[in-house]
Order: C-alpha cells, then structure tokens, then sequence
C-alpha cells in the first residue's frame, strides 16, 4: 500500500446512487489504506493520513474522509478479532506471509542495494549486460564465465527470470552445501532477481500465464496462435496463472543500475513483448542500451510452413512487430538497426524453423568486441546465425576470421 494508492482510494467521493461494484472497490481500497496505516507507528500514521487528505480534498475533503476513516478503521478491528487471520504481518515492515485466492505467498529479501535504490555492482565492472526471461537454458552467465579473459570481463550481469523454480535453478548453480552467498547470488558476476520486465511500462503485479507442460513459452500475454506444440502455446486456454511482481525496464535503468554504468548488451525472450517492453521504456532510457539482442519470427507463409504471431499484442500495438520485419521497423525507430544478420540471411532453427534470434545496435556507441564475444555463442549474429545457403559468402570467411 502506498501513499499514491491511498489519494485515490481517499480523494474520490462515491456518488449517491453509484453501482454495487464501485462501492465494493471504494470500501475495499479503504480497508486496505487501514491495513497499511494499523503497520506503522501511530504519530506517523496521523501525520501521513493528515496531510494526504488536505492536500487531495482540502479541508471539507479532509472532513468527510476522515469521516470514512474512522468508519472503516472500526469496521476492520472489528472483523478482523472475530475471523482467523490469514496473514501474518511484521509491525514495521508489512506482510510476512499471507493466504490468498488458493496461494501462499511470502515478501523475501532479494538483493542489497546502496541508498539510492541501485544493486551493487562491484567497481571492477564498468558496464552491463541484461538478461530478461531467462529460463534456465543458454544462459549468459554461461557464455561469461567461459569467457573470464574475453571482451567481457569487465561486464556484470543483471538476470531477471520469473517462474520460480528456474529462477531457483539459476542461484542454485553456484550455491554450495554450508556455504553463505550474497543475496541474489547468480554467479561471481552477476545477480539474478525473479520479476518479470513489464512490457506495459508499469511496475506492481502481473500475470503470467503457463498454457502447457512445457513452461518455455509462459508469457505476459495472452495465447493467439500456435506453430511449434500446444505443450507450449495452447490455443485452447491457460494451464495455470502465475501472479509475479513485475518491474518495468524503465526502472531497471533509473534506479537498480547505477548511473555510472551503461548496458552493453540486452539480451530479452520475453515470449511476444520484446519490442514492447523496450518501447514502453522510452527513447531517453534506451540511450544507455547499446545493443539488444531479440526473437524474430519469420516473415514468409508458404504452404507447408506457417508461422503467425503466437501471442496476441496489447490493444494499441501491431501483433505483426514479431516479424523479423516488424522487428527491424519498431527497432529501427528507437535506434537500432540489425548486426551481423539481417531478415533474408537469418537461418531459423527455433521452433520447427519459424523461430531466430537476432542481434540489434545502436552503431555510433556499440561495443564491437563485447558484442561479439556474446551474440556470436548465442547465435544470433555472425556466420553461426546465417542460413546454411550462405557458407560460401565472402562475409562469412571475414567473420571466421575474426
């Protein structure tokens, strides 16, 4: 519960003859106003709810609000000695645990941060690298620490990786039975932390929806097509939905990054919202982002291969932006051209040959060397990412070479 919530839930008056619903939500969000103000100290609680109130209603809002307060506080304590508690809050700092809608969930500690809400990146690294939708399968942190001596030795690696277990898998690989780690531990470079990227540019709650046994394809948004297993996108409906908490990339740049270091490379699957996420975080953010690298879906329909866009976009944005050639077109308008590969020379091995990853920088800032060293294993850029026809180009011996 914040302060920004509270103003909406106290500033709003509910008019006479208003529908059912809309005084649920009023009365809901009220009460949780209540549960937030009963977790801090009192003299906090009064100045805190005192000067919201003044400063979204003035005085006769103050009144009646204070009114709907105090009716609602005596309603909670109320109710709340009388049914058995699901949730088991800390004085000072909120929920612990809770039981809701069929889950239990729990607030954990996930990484330090320094006192401007940045992780702490050692000094020794000078630059980032992002992973957002992880998995637990071809990796970065595989490619780096194979590669301690490489261009990329002074890079330090921020992964983000929602479905628990495989975010569990990625701290596990470098835990050791006794042993303390750092929190967030991923690798002696990097940092893992389980949130989705927000592909709507909001930070809070998210669904994220598992439409088969295989959960490689969960994703923020919804099924609308399926051209490599119904184990991975259903058509049919949603297997199960994961509440997770969700950070917009906006607000990996401003706040958990530090400001003295830029993102050399991006690598992102997040499973139809790639353009999105890294549109919603604006053209001024993604300045400090020098490459990406992204899925691309191929373009050509012929008879014996099709390859419709899986997902459905969000109302507003273009479904065929998955396309290799919708991709060149969005990125292309934030900075980004293709490197190393472009849409008639990209081999795609990914999902039954409709599916590539493809490599984009921003050509006056890249990092060349670095660059290299990580979408070359990855297959996304170079010669390893060429279709096979191509073998004998003259690029691809200048590459091997290289």
């Amino acid at each position: 519960m914040t302060l920004d919530v509270a103003a909406v839930a106290l500033r709003d008056p509910i008019p006479v003859g208003a529908p059912p619903q809309q005084v649920a939500r009023a009365e809901s969000q009220t009460l949780a106003l209540v549960k937030w103000l009963r977790n801090v100290p009192d003299e906090e609680a009064v100045k805190a709810i005192d000067g919201l109130l003044r400063s979204h209603g003035g005085d006769a809002g103050h009144d009646a609000a204070s009114r709907d307060y105090g009716k609602a506080r005596k309603q909670y304590v109320t109710s709340s000695a009388s049914e058995p508690s699901n949730e088991y809050k800390s004085p000072n700092h909120g929920h612990a645990w809770q039981l809701a809608n069929g889950h239990l969930s729990a607030g954990l500690q996930l990484a330090r941060v320094d006192d401007d809400g940045s992780l702490l990146i050692p000094p020794r690294y000078s630059t980032v690298v992002l992973e957002i939708g992880a998995n637990s399968r071809n990796t970065l942190d595989q490619i780096l620490d194979r590669n301690i001596s490489s261009p990329n030795a002074h890079a330090f690696l921020l992964t983000f990786e929602p479905l628990l277990d495989k975010f569990a898998t990625l701290l596990a690989r470098n835990s050791r039975a006794d042993v303390r780690t750092e929190l967030g531990f991923h690798n002696a470079r990097g940092i893992a932390l389980p949130f989705a990227v927000s592909h709507v540019g909001r930070d809070g709650w998210a669904d994220l929806k598992i439409s088969g046994k295989m959960d490689g394809c969960a994703s923020l948004l919804h099924v609308a097509a399926n051209y490599f297993s119904s184990h991975c996108t259903n058509t049919s409906g949603v297997l199960e939905t994961r509440r997770v908490p969700a950070i917009s990339l906006r607000r990996v740049l401003s706040t958990l990054i530090p400001s003295s270091r830029s993102v050399a490379f991006a690598k992102i699957d997040a499973q139809g919202a790639d353009v999105a996420l890294l549109r919603a975080a604006g053209a001024e953010a993604l300045e400090r982002i020098h490459a990406v690298q992204v899925e691309v879906v191929r373009d050509r329909m012929d008879s014996h291969l099709r390859c419709p866009p899986q997902y459905r976009a969000e109302p507003g944005d273009d479904p065929r932006e998955v396309l290799c050639s919708g991709v060149v077109a969005a990125l292309g308008k934030l900075g980004y051209v293709p490197w190393g590969v472009n849409c008639s020379t990209i081999r795609y091995t990914g999902a039954h040959g409709c599916e590539a990853d493809m490599t984009f920088v921003r050509p006056q800032s890249f990092d060349e060397k670095l660059v290299r060293s990580l979408c070359v294993p990855m297959r996304s850029c170079g010669p390893n990412a060429w279709s096979k026809r191509l073998v004998a180009h003259p690029d691809f011996r200048v590459w091997a070479s290289q």
